[in-house]
């Protein structure tokens, strides 16, 4: 899957090597960074994603402020310009029309379901051909990669997809049986299955094997940040790659595999 981003000259990979670290020049106001409530990113003012913006803090000795909002008015609020930054985002080549994206880490995405109706959920063509299938659940401004997002494309022209404003509301959804197959990662449903008493009542089938892992980044408003300017910052996250540092946040949320596996690797490195 990361070979789509071969060639985007605005996306820049963790791990990539940019050169000598230049300091980012503090804004004389604290930078805002839109911010969504997720898994083991981001809950209740803890999470790798408020880990990894107070190690930027630290690095750069600049100011940030975090404010939760869904993800859909993130986005809208980084193109117009309202908000510096954001966390976590896949580098669609729509969104890098107005975002510079820096990689950090990688995740996938899965078929989550209630056990009993695992049976419709198997492949995702499977789920599409079948027309007594229950709708599928995802989160409002997500994106989850080529096949996934056809996929929801497909659904969506017949009416069978619920769109949603964050990932807490699908669990509660699907724990309450009013939603029986969403989309997730692990990231997200490793803390929310739990916090829900799911853990034992869910399916999780893989609908993009052929895919694999997909890359996440730091995203900086082109409305706000000039090309040098977030170039500086990138310098900073692949620093934090290179030394280490991204692997000890992630592995403060995530078991040795999961963490070895969400360690961002730029195009035709291995997974492990």
């Amino acid at each position: 899957m990361q070979s789509v981003f071969k060639g985007i000259a605005n996306l820049v990979f963790c791990g990539s090597g940019l050169g000598a670290i230049a300091a980012p020049a503090c804004p004389p106001v604290p930078m805002v960074v839109g911010i969504q409530e997720v898994g083991v990113l981001y809950q209740a003012g803890v999470g790798l994603d408020k880990d990894v913006i107070d190690e930027l803090q630290s690095r750069s000795k600049c100011k940030f402020t975090l404010v939760s909002m869904p993800r859909a008015r993130i986005f809208a609020e980084l193109e117009a310009g309202r908000i510096d930054m954001t966390t976590s985002v896949m580098g669609t080549p729509e969104r890098l029309n107005y975002l510079w994206i820096f990689n950090y880490f990688q995740t996938e995405f899965y078929a989550v379901g209630l056990q009993k109706s695992a049976k419709v959920f198997r492949t995702g063509e499977e789920f599409i051909s079948n027309p007594e299938a229950p709708k599928l659940g995802v989160v409002r401004g997500f994106s989850y990669g080529p096949v996934l997002n056809a996929l929801v494309a497909r659904l969506a022209a017949e009416k069978r997809v619920e769109e949603v404003s964050s990932i807490e509301l699908l669990f509660k959804m699907l724990a309450a049986d009013r939603m029986p197959v969403i989309l997730a990662s692990p990231m997200a449903y490793r803390k929310i299955l739990a916090d829900e008493g799911l853990e034992d009542k869910v399916a999780i089938v893989d609908w993009d094997n052929a895919n694999g892992a997909s890359p996440r980044g730091l995203a900086f408003s082109k409305k706000i940040f000039s090309e040098q300017s977030a170039k500086d910052w990138g310098l900073v996250v692949d620093a934090m790659c290179r030394d280490g540092t991204m692997k000890r946040l992630i592995g403060k949320y995530l078991n040795k595999r999961e963490t070895q596996d969400a360690i961002f690797r730029p195009v035709g490195q291995p997974s492990r």
